[in-house]
């Protein structure tokens, strides 16, 4: 349900109606063939790791953080370790819940491995399979619709294995994880009210009506 992600989806408006669309994955960076960044996920403990350039990080995996960045650095695929580092670095608390994100530390502990190890500077770009499964399986995104009068919309918004939704017609919000009901609400007017007004204004609003926290977003 991200933006340009397999998982982008849910609910847009009816006809006649107006729909905004927000979300997002975290990180950046791509390999000659692609990604190598841009997807969250890592394991393992904090350390500190000096970079090739003299820079110091604290990788969620120091040892396999460092060496996929230097190899990202010696292909001429990051300028340098310093940047690298700063995607790096965070993967492991952005997908610290097994409960949300099952299967992701050790994807992204398969994917730095293979970065690291590719002897030839990703002609063949070897890790694309695996980038392509975290940027399925670990990401986050937000999707909104609804009539321009506010007589209905959707709020949904997922992250790795759980999805939520609340559909608000005739005064009544429905709340929904993984297509389950687990409540309502009655606050039609300030969910759908604020669909014009981007989807962090949408989310946090469906997350009052619903008693959940809205899932935080990656830049």
């Amino acid at each position: 349900m991200t933006d340009g992600s397999p998982t982008e989806g849910g609910t847009g408006g009816s006809a006649g109606s107006d729909s905004t669309t927000g979300g997002g994955t975290t990180g950046g960076g791509t390999t000659g063939g692609g990604t190598t960044g841009g997807t969250t996920g890592s394991d393992g403990t904090t350390g500190g790791t000096t970079g090739s350039d003299g820079t110091t990080g604290d990788s969620g995996d120091a040892s396999l953080c460092q060496d996929a960045c230097d190899k990202l650095v010696s292909c001429g695929l990051e300028e340098n370790a310093r940047e690298c580092l700063s995607w790096c670095d965070p993967l492991g608390e952005e997908v610290s819940d097994p409960d949300v994100f099952p299967g992701c530390a050790a994807l992204v502990e398969d994917f730095l491995e293979c970065v690291a190890e590719e002897p030839m500077c990703f002609e063949r770009d070897p890790c694309s399979g695996l980038d392509v499964a975290i940027e399925e399986q670990c990401s986050c995104g937000r999707t909104a619709g609804g009539a321009i009068d506010g007589s209905e919309c959707t709020y949904e918004e997922e992250c790795g294995a759980v999805s939520r939704e609340v559909h608000c017609v005739g005064g009544t919000c429905i709340c929904e994880v993984n297509g389950e009901d687990v409540g309502e609400c009655q606050t039609q007017a300030k969910i759908c009210g604020s669909l014009d007004q981007g989807s962090d204004l949408m989310a946090i609003a469906a997350g009052e009506c619903c008693g959940w926290e809205p899932f935080e977003l990656g830049d």
